[in-house]
């Protein structure tokens, strides 16, 4: 710089100033980010960071998660590889204490198996990644069913057990096999601990497992064989009473009863409130673009309405119950096609691939479409009646399933995070539990209810195309790669209700 001294100019040098350091992301910012983003109580802010059961392992999966988001936020390998690093280490750690009798059912144990779904879920966007999140899944519940009741005396061991009754209920929807009978168990136990609005969750959740045990059952009865020669090879946990139209009929008849039932027993607290994002009296919830402002951007689900709730723990009791209430719908779609499609012989047969997530194969319901039922003899006038009345019904389950899926795309903005929530809550409750601060586990619980409702109508259609932008929004935005793989496989999965936009027009 320039400076004058007794009237004549000197130049004085001064030092350049060194640009700042480039921001380095460490373990401890990672564990710091897990505790303000993953605003999971169990683990984040229940007890994982003051337990003295060995913190290590927690502390290396807590940071194996908050580095892999960073490394999604960054772009960064080298944080890809460190949160690798840290998980392989867990993964070691853990695998010594299922070794040791004194430590394989701890509260730590069990806390970094969950831990280690959730970073599948985080990081996997590839088929081999979904069998390694329900093998963690799976292990969960072998170590629930091992620490017996006692497990039960403390919040924090409630607390558990429901973190993995969501997972392995999702891996029994996802993969169509039995849920555990050691969480429905535990969870007829606990509900004599609980309020009565947390069992109001629970009651759901039993009527959600006994909806995926049906499936897994039919599942399991379709993929009966009989080999050249051979007697049929059949599982032992086959029953041949589900594998008859009537008895299916009946068992759907009786889990939608007590589904009615549950939604008429909401309790105050449950209760949750729809939002117009069309309506100007809302103007603190809209963004410029007239969708539901959130800490991902703005988002507008189709309906043009979200559901703000009183807590997550709401979100996840009316997620089952849409999940419920389309899968058992689903299932009398199959019942009734065959009814409907036998006469309509110009119909086309369809071609469309199918997941073996959800929608069921067509080998995976032909023993429920060939049922004795259907194939009856009739007159060509009772039989016209019969089929109308069957496609009648088809038209109206399909409506209905399109309305909860809707509710479900719904439901993404508050748990994507309500900026206006985090400033003025509802006074009534609506929001005052969760969706005020950025939280990537509520776009985890999320992915499950967002596939079953993306799987009700196929491509094309504006419920699966909003379905597949909010899962682009939870892989892109948020994070979780595993959305980019369920988004991947709805790019030509054949929609449940699809089938009947290939009837004829006189149909």
């Amino acid at each position: 710089m320039q400076q004058q001294q007794h009237g004549h100019m000197a130049i004085v040098a001064v030092p350049a100033v060194p640009p700042p350091p480039a921001l380095q992301i460490g373990r401890d910012e990672a564990i710091c980010f897990f505790r303000d983003r993953f605003a999971w109580q169990t683990v984040s802010r229940f007890f994982v960071l003051s337990t003295r059961e060995s913190p290590a392992l927690l502390l290396n999966m807590v940071a194996a998660l908050g580095l892999a988001s960073f490394s999604f936020a960054r772009k960064s390998p080298a944080l890809r590889r460190a949160a690798a690093a840290e998980y392989g280490a867990a993964l070691e750690g853990v695998n010594r204490m299922l070794s040791d009798p004194g430590t394989a059912t701890s509260d730590s144990t069990l806390a970094v198996v969950i831990l280690m779904s959730f970073f599948e879920t985080l990081t996997g966007h590839s088929p081999p990644s979904t069998k390694s999140w329900t093998n963690h899944a799976s292990g969960a519940a072998g170590i629930i069913a091992l620490r017996g009741p006692a497990q039960l005396d403390t919040a924090t061991g409630r607390q558990l057990l429901r973190e993995v009754k969501g997972l392995m209920l999702a891996t029994s929807l996802i993969h169509k096999v039995p849920l555990s009978q050691a969480l429905v168990h535990y969870t007829h136990l606990a509900m004599a601990r609980n309020t009565p609005s947390e069992n109001h969750g629970e009651r759901i959740f039993l009527i959600t497992a006994e909806v995926a045990n049906l499936r897994a059952s039919l599942q399991d009865a379709a993929t009966t064989t009989t080999p050249a020669g051979g007697e049929p090879m059949t599982n032992t946990t086959t029953t041949t009473t589900t594998t008859t139209t009537a008895s299916v009929f009946d068992a759907v008849d009786e889990l939608t009863a007590r589904l009615h039932a549950w939604r008429l027993a909401t309790p105050p607290d449950w209760q949750y409130r729809a939002v117009q994002l069309d309506d100007d009296d809302d103007d603190e919830l809209l963004s410029d673009g007239g969708g539901a402002e959130t800490w991902y951007g703005s988002i507008r689900p189709v309906g043009g309405r979200c559901l703000v709730y009183s807590a997550d723990h709401v979100v996840v009791g009316w997620s089952n119950y849409r999940m419920s209430c389309i899968l058992l719908a689903e299932l009398l779609l199959g019942l009734l096609r065959r009814r409907v499609l036998a006469d309509t012989p110009t119909a086309p047969s369809s071609s469309s691939s199918s997941s073996s997530f959800i929608h069921p194969s067509s080998s995976s319901s032909s023993s429920i479409h060939s049922s004795p039922h259907y194939t009856s003899s009739s007159s060509p006038s009772s039989s016209s009646s019969s089929t109308a009345a069957a496609l009648a019904k088809c038209r109206a389950l399909r409506r209905t399933m399109d309305q909860l899926a809707v509710d479900t795309c719904a439901t993404v903005p508050y748990l994507l995070g309500l900026k206006c929530l985090a400033v003025a809550p509802d006074p009534d409750g609506g929001g005052g539990g969760g969706g005020a601060l950025p939280d990537l586990c509520g776009a985890y619980m999320i992915l499950m209810p967002l596939w079953v409702a993306a799987c009700v109508e196929g491509p094309g259609h504006p419920l699966r195309r909003n379905a597949m932008f909010l899962l682009e929004v939870v892989a892109r935005r948020v994070g979780i790669r595993h959305a980019s793989l369920q988004r991947h496989f709805l790019v030509s999965l054949e929609g449940m209700a699809e089938w009947m936009d290939r009837l004829p027009p006189t149909r």
